[in-house]
């Protein structure tokens, strides 16, 4: 910046922040002559409950806004280590064992009571041969059964619903037209 005058750089100065003007004073010496009453209005902006002691009030205003400004860094740290202590103390769970007694029976996994029904449809027709039940008639669609009429008056007819039946019937007549 070179020797230009304070009260030239001064309303520059008032607009810095106190780390802009800490870096201005170390590169201009001269201007920390001059800068104590900015500095004084951020330490009182930052630290407003603050007192200084009698060692303290013989220092510039800018070495005792550094000083709270490292006491309140320290502050800082010490807190966040106890959170992260604390913290770590909590999160630890301590493994403990339970064992629940249901019956006095055991699960073994080779046992065929405890073995995982198989989906396809070889098991189920194992399964049914095991209980001695007939397999169920193949219904592919070339298959009739001839004989009485009863067979075919067991099955349950499903009635659909009246829209379903209304689609149904405009479907046909479709192909009518």
């Amino acid at each position: 910046m070179g020797p230009i005058p304070y009260h030239v750089i001064k309303p520059v100065l008032e607009k810095c922040s106190p780390e802009q003007l800490r870096r201005l004073e170390d590169f201009n010496e001269h201007l920390m002559e001059d800068t104590d009453e900015l500095w004084f209005g951020h330490f009182n902006k930052a630290f407003p409950s603050a007192q200084l002691d009698e060692k303290e009030k013989g220092d510039t205003y800018r070495e005792n806004y550094e000083r709270q400004v490292y006491f309140r860094e320290e502050r800082l740290r010490s807190l966040t280590g106890r959170i992260k202590q604390s913290t770590a103390e909590r999160a630890a769970p301590v493994r403990e064992v339970k064992i629940l007694y249901v019956d006095s029976t055991t699960c073994v996994k080779g046992s065929p009571k405890f073995q995982r029904p198989s989906h396809s449809g070889s098991g189920i027709r194992q399964q049914l041969k095991k209980m001695n039940v007939p397999p169920p008639p193949s219904r592919s669609r070339g298959a009739h059964t001839f004989g009485s009429g009863a067979a075919s008056a067991s099955k349950p007819v499903s009635k659909s619903a009246p829209l379903m039946q209304k689609s149904r019937q405009a479907f046909k007549n479709s192909f009518r037209r």
